[in-house]
């Protein structure tokens, strides 16, 4: 059975909008944040719902190996575990 990376894997939960995939409608993130100015209180619900997918869709990580960075209108997500570290960036 093919298994895809946790890399790729993330990127899919992380540009998908929620509510696209007919038989799975809460996987991927809500589209409440495109084309908005990042406010404290936006990027604190962003980082909420990141990990909350995270936690559902990909059980490999944890969420102490996560850290999310937002510069720029540029999300970045940090993940270090035991065999890898990634940084995924999202526009």
């Amino acid at each position: 059975m093919y298994q895809i990376s946790i890399e790729e894997n993330l990127k899919r939960i992380l540009t998908t909008t929620k509510g696209t995939l007919p038989l799975n409608a809460n996987f991927g993130l809500s589209d409440s944040y495109i084309d908005r100015h990042l406010t404290q209180e936006l990027q604190l619900a962003l980082k909420d719902e990141v990990l909350e997918q995270i936690r559902l869709y990909e059980p490999r990580v944890s969420p102490d190996d996560i850290t999310l960075e937002i510069k720029d209108s540029t999300l970045t997500l940090h993940i270090n575990t035991q065999d890898q570290s990634l940084a995924i960036e999202i526009s």
